[in-house]
């Protein structure tokens, strides 16, 4: 039997809150929630106490932001799924990150596609990742995260020369003569790449 995932759930409407946590209970059994929050308050008490292995987190919270939380917490080794009410432009700012996130009202598709990605992607650099998801909210698109064999590679746009598809893969060519194999089609890259020329 699968070991359970550690879960803390916070946002800031309880709704969402019990929309999140019937679709976990009824469709995901690996996931075990561990507690629930509304607040950066109630946050980081229960993520300090209960050490979870990965967190459903609002971004807007009634005293703050869901970033004061990960600033907070005395450890980070969990991975997060963001709960955001962004339109679709706004959300390009998660796949410059390589943050998961699910968009509001929560679905079991959403849901299901962010712990997809969950269960796919190691965890680690939690704080840059930040770093690029505040910057690129800001519309600051200056880096970009991407997935390859030897990890997660954060690179500044203004240092890839060229993209080029290789069948389901794409490899980034670098002004210092780097080249990396990322994990995701030329496609996907050409989406978020735009944004930084409108």
């Amino acid at each position: 039997m699968a070991e359970k995932i550690r879960t803390v759930l916070v946002d800031d409407e309880s709704a969402s809150i019990i929309m999140l946590r019937n679709l976990l209970e009824t469709y995901f059994p690996i996931i075990q929630i561990e507690g629930t929050a509304e607040t950066v308050n109630e946050a980081v008490p229960l993520i300090n106490t209960t050490r979870p292995e990965l967190v459903f987190l609002g971004i807007n919270l009634p005293d703050g932001e869901g970033f004061d939380v990960i600033s907070l917490v005395n450890v980070r080794d969990f991975q997060i799924i963001f709960i955001t009410a962004y339109d679709k432009y706004a959300v390009k700012a998660f796949e410059f990150s390589a943050l998961h996130f699910i968009v509001k009202p929560v679905t079991f598709e959403g849901l299901k596609t962010a712990i997809d990605r969950f269960n796919k992607e190691t965890k680690g650099g939690i704080e840059e990742k930040i770093n690029v998801l505040r910057d690129t909210l800001k519309s600051r698109y200056e880096k970009i995260i991407i997935s390859s064999s030897a990890g997660l590679n954060i690179i500044k746009i203004s240092d890839v020369l060229r993209l080029e598809a290789d069948d389901v893969y794409t490899l980034f060519y670098l002004v210092n003569g780097q080249r990396l194999i990322a994990s995701k089609p030329l496609n996907n890259y050409e989406r978020i790449l735009v944004l930084c020329y409108v």
